[in-house]
């Protein structure tokens, strides 16, 4: 029979679930956010503009065309909404910011991975992860994780 956890082990046992959570969720919304290979990357203003030369259009083009430029609005309308809402999830990026440095000490993650995988060379600056692979903020937090 296994001994129970004592309750500081209970803490860092949580702690490290939600701190592998944390970067799970930021990984996952990087891989959504980031541009793909080839295509640049449009903003909020180049879809609006692109919304206004359909809404042009609309009015004096045929039936079939029309049916065409409606769908194209309902896509880039949908698009539009998917990067206002990826701009908005700044407090994600804090919490991995706040993080960072103490899963990559724990897992023995170094920069050249995290850039890899998408993680912004900016993001990591503010996490303390050097590409060096020194941790400039976050030791204490990086030890008392790997403490668990």
């Amino acid at each position: 029979m296994k001994a129970p956890h004592s309750p500081e082990s209970k803490i860092a046992i949580s702690e490290g679930r939600r701190i592998g959570v944390t970067v799970r969720r930021y990984l996952d919304w990087v891989t959504v956010t980031s541009p793909k290979r080839g295509r640049k990357t449009a903003t909020v203003e180049d879809l609006d503009a692109r919304l206004e030369r359909i809404d042009a259009q609309l009015g004096t083009t045929d039936t079939l065309t029309r049916l065409k430029l409606t769908q194209q609005r309902i896509e880039i309308e949908a698009q539009r909404d998917e990067l206002e809402q990826a701009l908005g999830e700044t407090a994600l990026e804090e919490e991995f910011v706040g993080v960072a440095s103490a899963y990559a000490a724990k897992n023995g993650i170094s920069y050249e991975a995290w850039v890899t995988v998408g993680v912004s060379p900016d993001i990591l600056a503010r996490a303390g992860i050097t590409r060096g692979g020194n941790v400039r903020n976050g030791a204490v937090a990086a030890e008392e994780v790997a403490a668990e």
